[in-house]
């Protein structure tokens, strides 16, 4: 389900790629070429993009959190806007019966002048395995650092449950949040994981969140 409150990998033609942009600037969405990356199919089930205008880039990543205390935990795929987690994961039993993690991915973006932009569909890929009395929840958002408005997505397991699953949400038109007109900016992905096995501590139970992206964006003038 997603919530906007008060309100919050781009493919060949984002990163490091832009010399491919001979291309008139424009707005809207258009289809691209996912290319080759080895990454799950599901999770760039026709992705459509509006295409950068020259200048844009991803100048630097950085991670953290109780979920990636390493930068090895995460890979970031830039051409694709997805960050795939290697390390967030919670089960039981080990450690107490109500446990959270999370996981923040930073990427500050250069935006070039006049224009701005927003992401219009957002992707999550979780698995879980429960046993019978146990709950979990993952909670995605997808933020500009220093806006107050951000796009939440949350999904909730309970046991008994065990399967995978990647879920894709689109942002309605009058919801969309943009980044700030023609100044750099940091976009974020933030993953929260919460396993709770208060009702049956003896009980197995994982869950995971494996991948968020941005599948869907919009650019605009300004």
């Amino acid at each position: 389900m997603l919530s906007i409150h008060t309100f919050l990998k781009a493919q060949a033609a984002l990163l490091g790629l832009l010399a491919s942009l001979g291309a008139p600037d424009r707005e809207g969405d258009e289809p691209f070429d996912a290319g080759d990356s080895g990454a799950e199919p599901e999770l760039e089930s026709e992705p459509l993009e509006a295409k950068p205008p020259k200048g844009f880039a991803i100048e630097s990543v950085t991670v953290g959190g109780s979920g990636c205390p390493n930068d090895s935990d995460v890979t970031v795929e830039k051409k694709r806007f997805r960050a795939v987690y290697h390390t967030m994961v919670l089960k039981n039993p080990q450690g107490p019966a109500l446990q959270s993690t999370h996981c923040v991915v930073s990427l500050s973006l250069r935006i070039p002048e006049g224009w701005q932009f927003a992401p219009a569909e957002v992707g999550i890929r979780t698995s879980a395995d429960l046993a019978d009395r146990i709950t979990a929840r993952v909670t995605s958002k997808y933020f500009f650092a220093g806006d107050p408005l951000s796009v939440t997505l949350k999904r909730e397991f309970r046991g008994k449950y065990d399967d995978e699953e990647v879920h894709f949400e689109k942002i309605p038109e009058d919801s969309l949040v943009w980044s700030p007109c023609g100044e750099p900016t940091i976009f974020a992905f933030n993953a929260s994981l919460q396993l709770n096995a208060t009702k049956n501590e003896d009980g197995n139970g994982e869950v995971r969140v494996k991948a968020q992206r941005i599948s869907r964006w919009r650019w605009r003038k300004c």
